[in-house]
């Protein structure tokens, strides 16, 4: 199942990470780039735009 979230807060960033825990196929996006490739090296797909 694809699964995206926008803004990787406290709550976006760890509900993210359990996500790809659980072998969701999570694209990520926040304003903050450092947020996103955090996550992309975790095996998420970072996006370039909330759409």
């Amino acid at each position: 199942m694809k699964v995206g979230i926008i803004g990787l807060g406290r709550m976006g960033g760890a509900f993210a990470r359990n996500l790809l825990r659980r072998g969701y196929d999570l694209y990520v996006y926040d304003i903050v780039k450092s947020k996103v490739d955090d996550l992309v090296k975790l095996g998420a797909k970072g996006t370039s735009s909330p759409a």
